[in-house]
């Protein structure tokens, strides 16, 4: 839902997204009170700001990604906690919650912003790679943000994507990478020992993810993201997590990277006890510190996969 995005946009870019048609209305379906559309301006009225955009930033390019970001590229749909009526709890950069991460569809969207951002200590670089190619030397996209890359960024130009980068790593301080205080060798070391008593959530990881991830976590550069210290990993719910495992996950295809990575799921190969002891594992090695994942968790999602199948 990014209506809280709307009233930034510019003449020009209605103009290029706006077409005039003739076109029946549809009478709603939808039971009562929710067939009541008058309600909405009441919503309107609480949710969404005034109209206009003015940049905060004197710097051309800044301020242009300012723009996208808070306006036609909308970020913060997914990237803004919500409230209680489900409106975004910040709109613009000058409030400290906006982009300071929100749930869509199952999936967490992390923090751009804070102290749990996703992005800090990455460079405007690392940001154009993700929304061009879907994947950087830090990261893969998942979720809904792989519909991001396939059907938007993708095709924005070099400019724009500069411009949205900079801001973006400008509301990180600059990109300072957070200290990770965690044992990162001692998690190697279990891994590279292969010792047969080892739990059994190392053990499934030399079974299942260290010919791609490898036993310090970091995969390859555009390849294989690093696990370490990743924000899917780390994230405070672990049904992002959860649903990588059992379900897979593909990269889209661009121009800059048009070979379509695919990691396969194990829901056919793991139990729930066993799926659990391989996320707890890896939300909890190298420099991680996650909560842990219950058999529960994997059975609750999994039941939920099966039922929309059905």
């Amino acid at each position: 839902m990014a209506e809280p995005a709307h009233p930034r946009l510019g003449l020009l870019d209605w103009g290029d997204i706006v077409f005039v048609i003739r076109n029946d209305t549809r009478e709603a379906d939808l039971p009562f009170p929710f067939d009541q559309r008058w309600t909405l301006r009441g919503w309107k009225w609480l949710a969404l700001d005034g109209p206009g955009f003015r940049a905060d930033a004197d710097d051309p390019v800044l301020a242009r990604g300012e723009y996208i970001v808070e306006g036609p590229g909308h970020c913060g749909a997914c990237h803004t906690p919500r409230n209680a009526i489900m409106a975004e709890a910040a709109v613009d950069a000058s409030d400290e919650a906006f982009l300071t991460g929100g749930e869509i569809a199952g999936w967490t969207a992390p923090a751009l912003r804070g102290p749990g951002s996703a992005i800090a200590g990455w460079s405007p670089e690392d940001l154009v790679a993700i929304f061009s190619t879907g994947r950087n030397a830090h990261a893969a996209v998942n979720g809904e943000m792989q519909l991001v890359i396939r059907d938007s960024t993708q095709f924005m130009s070099e400019e724009d994507l500069a411009a949205m980068s900079a801001f973006l790593v400008g509301l990180n301080d600059g990109g300072a990478a957070p200290d990770r205080p965690g044992d990162r060798t001692g998690t190697e070391a279990l891994i590279a020992s292969a010792d047969p008593d080892m739990p059994l959530g190392a053990r499934l990881y030399i079974d299942n993810c260290n010919a791609c991830h490898f036993a310090d976590g970091r995969g390859a550069d555009e390849v294989f993201p690093e696990l370490d210290g990743n924000a899917l990993v780390t994230a405070e719910s672990p049904t992002g997590l959860i649903s990588m495992i059992l379900n897979g996950s593909e990269l889209p295809s661009t121009p800059k990277r048009p070979h379509s990575l695919r990691m396969p799921g194990f829901a056919d190969r793991l139990t729930d006890e066993e799926a659990a002891e391989l996320a707890s594992f890896v939300r909890q090695g190298w420099s991680n510190d996650a909560a842990p994942v219950s058999a529960d968790d994997i059975a609750d999602l999994r039941g939920d996969a099966d039922a929309k199948v059905e």
